[in-house]
């Protein structure tokens, strides 16, 4: 049995980032949102708060994260 400390460190490494997973399940639910319109029938203001500004981080967190994965991906294989 031979022992790899390179995969063992990434996924130590990785476990860590349980909050990520929640926070992405979170901006998906926020991105259907963006796209369903849910709250146009109650108020068009109410629609407006909750699509355009609070669901509308949805995409830049994504955004940022999956940067942050990739370069921290890029860096334990090197």
């Amino acid at each position: 049995m031979s022992y790899n400390g390179s995969s063992l460190k990434r996924e130590s490494h990785l476990s860590n980032y349980y909050i990520f997973d929640i926070a992405k399940f979170i901006a998906a639910i926020f991105v259907v949102m963006i796209h369903c319109s849910l709250f146009y029938d109650m108020s068009e203001v109410l629609n407006f708060i909750i699509v355009k500004l609070i669901c509308a981080l949805a995409v830049p967190f994504f955004f940022i994260t999956s940067g942050y994965f990739f370069i921290e991906g890029l860096s334990l294989k090197i």
